[in-house]
């Protein structure tokens, strides 16, 4: 057997930083937009927007699926939650300032439109179930 020799590389603290435990978990789930701005009207077909979700936790992003032709597309029915292509799991490691961002795009075959966002501090949610 050859001879070894331990060598720490770095600190626990150090370690703690670049390698640390989230503090929970956020499950976002994408139900519904209204009202969205026909992105498509401009142009020869006068068709509609083809909209989808982006939603973004931290360094984490998730996608729903495109929803062809629609300006009040509906991912999933309230009454009944499943988690499949619209429910989103993201790691919450600083609960103070980390923030869920819902981004709406319409897709082309160019490149997409942005129709809107959300911002929502993770911290708000947190308070209003753990006060």
């Amino acid at each position: 057997m050859p001879n070894r020799i331990d060598v720490p590389i770095a600190t626990l603290e150090t370690n703690m930083l670049h390698f640390r435990l989230p503090e929970g978990v956020v499950r976002v789930a994408v139900i519904q937009a209204a009202d969205l701005h026909n992105m498509d009207s401009k142009m020869l077909f006068q068709g509609k927007s083809d909209p989808y979700a982006r939603v973004k936790v931290g360094s984490e992003e998730r996608q729903t699926p495109v929803i062809d032709s629609n300006l009040n597309p509906v991912w999933a029915d309230e009454d009944v939650y499943q988690p499949n292509e619209y429910v989103f799991d993201f790691p919450v490691h600083d609960i103070v300032n980390q923030q869920i961002i819902v981004e709406l795009w319409d897709k082309d075959n160019d490149a997409d439109d942005f129709l809107g966002e959300c911002k929502i501090q993770v911290s708000d949610i947190y308070n209003s179930y753990y006060r």
